[in-house]
């Protein structure tokens, strides 16, 4: 479908500065939200490879190790916003609305909405997986929740400081919705992105953000906390050196297998399935299922649509999630 970025009722001409903008809005919510899953795990990756072991070895430092993974997931997702640019500029052309390619117009969004806030993910990522309780399935629900926060912050920051708004959403609605009320004095304003539907009543002209002193500190700050948490990750993050106590190898017993044929027995395999679903679960996770099914059949629909439901969805979100990685 289409993905469109909107002053309310009014849409900007599809001029560099608007299509840069649109661009960088679309790479800041899309990679900020997803971009995450993406380069989080290339820690784990060194240890499941052992190359972490080689490291540990050497004397590569703690906050030199974290600062290059904090780049190199940065340059992940800064390689997927250089295509969205070259992209941006043959849509600009494919629009025919403005053929004037101006690079001072299209690139400062990229540079000051995009790249700090990925600046920002990369390095929560490593910040991630620098703490034990973080790195698995606990860490990804948690950063889905803790991004979509960013929302209603965004509301209480447009009027205050829109350029420290995180995602640049609150920054290019304001400057939007100056530039649509001065062509159209009837426009109320407000900010789309999406496929929405609603009529377009009129298109203007807006030449983009006015790219402040005080607009590209605020943006940069967020480059600055990305810098910081990267060496917080590095006090926190055990260099590979928690090795596990040799043990010996365990007396292995295997079940003889059954060589009659039985055919296809459906509740055997469903409960073989299920066995394998829930090996390894910790008592507290059935206890806890079971205080939901509980509150589920005591509580008041109303109650159980607004708070049991929504937990009861969730609780099983990691046991879920190991369907898909069945060999």
């Amino acid at each position: 479908g289409n993905l469109n970025m909107q002053a309310g009722d009014y849409r900007g001409e599809y001029n560099s500065a608007w299509v840069g903008s649109m661009m960088a809005i679309i790479a800041s919510f899309f990679l900020g939200w997803f971009g995450f899953y993406l380069v989080k795990g290339s820690i784990a990756r060194d240890r499941q490879t052992r190359a972490g072991q080689i490291m540990a070895a050497t004397s590569l430092t703690r906050p030199l190790y974290t600062f290059g993974k904090w780049l190199s997931n940065l340059a992940v997702l800064m390689a997927m916003v250089v295509v969205l640019a070259v992209v941006g500029i043959g849509l600009q052309l494919l629009a025919g609305e403005s053929y004037h390619i101006d690079l001072v117009a299209f690139l400062p969004p990229l540079l000051f909405i995009a790249f700090p806030m990925l600046a920002l993910v990369a390095a929560i990522a490593v910040l991630f997986e620098s703490v034990r309780f973080l790195q698995g399935g606990f860490g990804n629900i948690l950063y889905f929740f803790m991004f979509a926060f960013i929302f209603p912050l965004a509301d209480w920051l447009s009027n205050r400081n829109p350029a420290l708004e995180p995602l640049g959403f609150a920054l290019l609605q304001q400057s939007m919705n100056t530039a649509a009320k001065a062509e159209f004095p009837e426009s109320t304003g407000g900010f789309v992105l999406g496929s929405t539907g609603i009529p377009i009543k009129g298109i203007f002209h807006w030449s983009g953000v006015d790219w402040t002193t005080h607009i590209v500190l605020n943006r940069l700050l967020f480059l600055a906390i990305a810098l910081v948490l990267a060496l917080v990750a590095a006090f926190l993050f055990d260099r590979f050196e928690a090795a596990a106590a040799k043990r010996a190898a365990p007396a292995i017993r295997l079940t003889p297998l059954n060589v009659t044929p039985n055919g296809f027995a459906f509740a055997r395999i469903f409960f073989l399935e299920l066995k394998l679903l829930l090996k390894g679960v910790r008592w507290w996770w059935f206890v806890g299922a079971g205080g939901l099914f509980i509150a589920s059949l005591t509580n008041t629909p109303e109650n159980v649509r607004a708070f049991v439901l929504p937990i009861t969805w969730l609780w099983p979100t990691l046991i879920w999630s190991s369907l898909g990685n069945r060999e």
